[in-house]
């Protein structure tokens, strides 16, 4: 019994069942079998049935693209739709873009109301507080429990200043004559503490410049924009207190005091160019206060000090009142001497008129009752002139002998006696209005 041959194997490209299949030749194509002159007709393919695992698979790819399609348009939408904001009316927005502000001029600030920007990575949207702020500040103020800022217990004031936990600042008080204890001869100076609460009034005026020099736009970054406030008004408080003296700030020089703070807070953000503005600063609780460890000294010192001012006040409007009522009276014997000089210089005047008139004409009365010229007649005439001038010397006596008796209320005369002595008598105490009196009663 021989062997069976093996069984020849189709060539790969034909199919089991397709005896006689033709084989292509990849170096020989139909124009090489023309030209041998043989012609072989090219059949058609036998329909092949579709694997069902194969139809499945690519029904779920077509499934699966049309899906991912939706969800990407979703994604964009969403996207985009993120990118809407509403920003509220106490505030406004800046979008920083890479960390860069966005816009131009006053599309730079985002007002109250909705807005689009790219949502993040891309933009970054911070909110900023708009009008005014508040910001109190204790860091001058003495340490305080909880309970004792509540007010469920009273603040206790140990015996000496407690200087890591108690806030204050520092006055000095100079000009004082006195022992040389400084750089200034003859000037030493008193070094006092004093306690003071405040409240900063400020708004962001500048939202960009805010956002790029100073606030992150983080709640931690907010306190650092507080702490810069603070350090800002301590500054400002330590030099204004510097040169003041403690009893006088607290008693009458707290606005000059807030005052001097105040400017120089504002003065110091203009120069730091943060986009911030101060609106006031202003005193809040008690103002300003001594340490309560000298509090009851204090009072009696402030008594004292009250009562010497007092008293210096009241002995200059004293002394004040009788300078006044002195000059008053220096001017009104001043106007009155002066009107009593003016009256004397007149009468003299007057007088002086007219004894010059009297002597003229006692001179020509001389001269018309001795006419004529020669030694003898001027002898004649002299004596004449000195006759008529007795005369009227004589007239002139007796005319202020009237005047004087007319003007005086009683008249003595007296009269020698058959001795040839004058007796006077007094009377003291006499009612000065009975001559006035008998007088009038004559006259009646």
């Amino acid at each position: 019994m021989s062997e069976k041959e093996p069984t020849p194997m189709p060539p790969a490209n034909e199919q089991p069942g397709e005896p006689n299949a033709p084989v292509a030749h990849p170096d020989h194509d139909d124009h090489a079998h023309d030209h041998h002159g043989h012609h072989h007709a090219r059949e058609e393919a036998p329909y092949i049935p579709e694997d069902p695992g194969n139809a499945a698979l690519a029904d779920a790819l077509r499934i699966s693209f049309k899906v991912l399609k939706l969800v990407m348009i979703v994604v964009v939408i969403v996207f985009i739709a993120s990118g809407v904001y509403q920003v509220p009316s106490n505030e406004v927005a800046v979008v920083l873009r890479f960390g860069r502000v966005t816009g131009t001029g006053a599309n730079r600030i985002k007002e109250p109301g909705l807005h689009w920007s790219f949502p993040r990575p891309i933009d970054e949207r911070i909110m900023i507080p708009r009008g005014k702020q508040q910001l109190d500040v204790d860091d001058f103020w003495y340490f305080m429990t909880k309970e004792e800022r509540a007010g469920l217990k009273q603040s206790f004031a140990g015996p000496t200043l407690q200087f890591l936990q108690d806030g204050y600042s520092l006055t000095s008080t100079r000009g004082l004559e006195g022992k040389t204890t400084s750089s200034e001869k003859g000037v030493i100076a008193d070094y006092s503490i004093m306690h003071s609460q405040w409240r900063i009034e400020y708004a962001v005026s500048e939202p960009p410049v805010f956002i790029e020099k100073l606030w992150d736009g983080t709640e931690a970054g907010w306190s650092d924009v507080e702490r810069l406030i603070r350090d800002v008004l301590a500054a400002a408080v330590i030099k204004a207190s510097g040169h003041r003296d403690v009893w006088a700030t607290i008693t009458r020089e707290e606005e000059a005091f807030r005052w001097e703070v105040e400017s120089l807070v504002k003065d110091r953000m203009i120069d730091l160019n943060v986009g911030l503005t101060i609106d006031q600063v202003i005193f809040t609780g008690k103002k300003i206060i001594p340490p309560r460890q000298v509090q009851a000294e204090y009072e009696r010192f402030t008594t004292a000090k009250t009562n010497a001012e007092k008293m210096k006040t009241s002995a200059g409007a004293k002394a004040s009142e009788i300078r006044n009522t002195a000059e008053s009276e220096a001017k009104v014997m001043v106007a009155t001497a002066e009107a009593y000089r003016k009256s004397i210089v007149e009468a003299a005047r007057s007088d002086a008129q007219r004894l010059e008139d009297m002597l003229a004409k006692v001179r020509l009365a001389a001269e018309q009752r001795v006419p004529g010229e020669g030694a003898q007649v001027e002898a004649q005439r002299r004596q004449v002139y000195n006759d008529l001038l007795a005369v009227t010397v004589d007239e002139l006596y007796q005319e202020m002998l009237r005047d004087v008796l007319a003007a005086a209320d009683e008249v003595f005369v007296p009269a020698s006696g058959e001795t040839g002595k004058t007796e006077w008598r007094l009377q003291l105490s006499r009612d000065a209005t009975l001559g006035k009196k008998k007088q009038d009663e004559q006259k009646k």
